[in-house]
């Protein structure tokens, strides 16, 4: 992750330096796609309580998830030069391990798909800051095939800013807080030892939430 993201970085300095922005405030009536890969950075402890076949409460584990890779797509449409709308694909995935024994819990990867409004402030000829408010789904997956993972409605609370290097292409950043509060389950009839706390556990609540900070590109169609 770490190269992709200087690749990707070094990319954005030198098309910076080398190119002559333009005029690129006017994207009203038009279609456009972006790419870009970033980071998604857990905003807390992932996970929170479990139940057992006897009962439920707080569970004595000190659980981390570590910071993810995103890549996203999407795609995006004019209303007006002050406002678009966009539909977005990014994946992502954390590991979640016990800071206590190391004992990994396992790698969820999340496909969150979101249609977003956002607002667009244009400060100069090429220089473009929007909000962005959005909702979809959150699709989870866990590595161990005996987890069933649920999915949960996505919200999306963020902002960003395009640089026009020409009429067509931006550079873009930006950075969002996506909530996802899950919960695992095993398939089986069964619970799973969890080795720092001694308890049998059958399924527990996951807090996945991340603030994503990415660096991309944007093109629009004439």
């Amino acid at each position: 992750m770490k190269r992709n993201m200087i690749v990707l970085l070094a990319f954005v300095i030198s098309v910076v330096m080398v190119s002559t922005p333009a005029y690129a405030g006017d994207i009203a009536g038009r279609l456009g796609i972006g790419l870009s890969l970033g980071a998604a950075i857990p905003t807390n402890d992932p996970i929170n309580d479990y139940d057992t076949s006897i009962n439920s409460g707080s569970i004595d584990i000190a659980s981390k998830a570590s910071i993810g890779e995103v890549f996203g797509i999407e795609g995006i449409y004019g209303i007006s030069d002050n406002l678009s709308v966009t539909f977005d694909m990014t994946r992502r995935k954390t590991g979640i391990t016990d800071e206590k024994t190391g004992y990994e819990l396992g790698d969820v990867t999340t496909y969150s798909l979101v249609l977003s409004l956002q607002p667009r402030i244009p400060v100069s000829d090429y220089l473009v800051p929007y909000f962005d408010f959005g909702m979809g789904i959150n699709i989870n997956a866990v590595s161990d095939d005996d987890i069933r993972m649920d999915n949960t409605i996505a919200f999306k609370i963020g902002a960003g800013m395009d640089y026009f290097i020409t009429e067509d292409f931006a550079l873009n950043i930006k950075a969002a807080w996506i909530p996802n509060n899950t919960g695992w389950k095993y398939s089986r009839a069964e619970t799973r030892r969890i080795n720092s706390s001694g308890i049998e556990v059958r399924k527990w609540n996951t807090d996945l939430d991340s603030l994503q900070v990415l660096l991309g590109v944007r093109y629009f169609f004439e």
